[in-house]
């Protein structure tokens, strides 16, 4: 992760940093990436560099991870003090999903950045545990009692379920593939599946 020197820069400087290391990675492919590229596209010198981070693993660790927290943070604010069930949450979250994929790099970087998680020195089992313990963290704001019959190992596997369903029609519409009505209804017809499934388990 960046260094203190990184973090005293000035904001529009630090931003055109991130921005750059941003480009890298949809623009090029990731095992190709030098420090070279990282000084060209930021203007950055060498030097300087290695006072912010410590290799290019660092810094492509360190867009991951902001990445990450800013996908985390835009979740969180959708459900904090507005006591959504988890039902409810289901289904208001596939628009928001949508605008914030389709208004932000997120999906693209995360994508290429997973892909070559070894190049990148990604643990995946530290992203595993760490989405584990966001999706108990988000569940705790939810109301779940329409599903008090499962343990809290099933309603997370629900969770992860919705998830897989709402990215796939999601990436489907952001690809041209279908439209987003068309996503729109495939998705609310498998969380009806979902809910059926859920009540009789």
């Amino acid at each position: 992760m960046p260094s203190e020197t990184y973090y005293r820069l000035p904001g529009p400087k630090r931003k055109r940093i991130f921005d750059g290391a941003v480009k890298l990675i949809l623009n090029h492919p990731i095992e190709e990436l030098t420090i070279s590229h990282v000084v060209r596209q930021t203007g950055i010198p060498r030097g300087s560099f290695y006072q912010y981070f410590d290799s290019l693993e660092d810094i492509l660790k360190y867009v991951y991870v902001t990445f990450i927290e800013t996908f985390e943070a835009f979740k969180l604010d959708q459900v904090k003090g507005k006591k959504l069930s988890l039902m409810e949450y289901f289904e208001t979250s596939f628009e928001a999903d949508h605008h914030f994929f389709t208004t932000c790099q997120f999906q693209d970087v995360y994508a290429k950045l997973m892909q070559a998680r070894k190049f990148v020195g990604l643990d995946l089992t530290v992203h595993e545990k760490n989405r584990m313990d966001f999706i108990k963290l988000l569940l705790k704001e939810l109301d779940t009692s329409l599903f008090s019959h499962l343990s809290e190992q099933e309603i997370i596997w629900i969770y992860m379920l919705y998830v897989r369903v709402k990215n796939q029609e999601l990436q489907r519409i952001i690809s041209g593939t279908i439209t987003k009505e068309e996503g729109l209804r495939m998705f609310r017809f498998y969380l009806d599946l979902m809910l059926k499934g859920a009540h009789h388990a």
